[in-house]
């Protein structure tokens, strides 16, 4: 069953608006926390470069026959 663009579309607009929300009040609270987690992030996103395999995915396809 195909999801209707509206509805997907709908739902992507108002998450963003949430986050934005939890962004904006997260800033002018307590900015260190918003610091901290980008950091977190680049360092997570850094080391997977690092990572045995990197970002690629090798692993071949996965089926079943019946």
């Amino acid at each position: 069953m195909a999801a209707r663009l509206g509805i997907v579309l709908t739902a992507i607009v108002l998450d963003l608006v949430v986050l934005a929300g939890f962004l904006w009040v997260k800033a002018i609270a307590n900015p260190f926390v918003l610091l901290v987690a980008l950091v977190a992030m680049a360092a997570i996103l850094i080391a997977a470069f690092f990572f045995p395999g990197g970002m690629t995915d090798t692993t071949p396809a996965h089926f079943h026959t019946s």
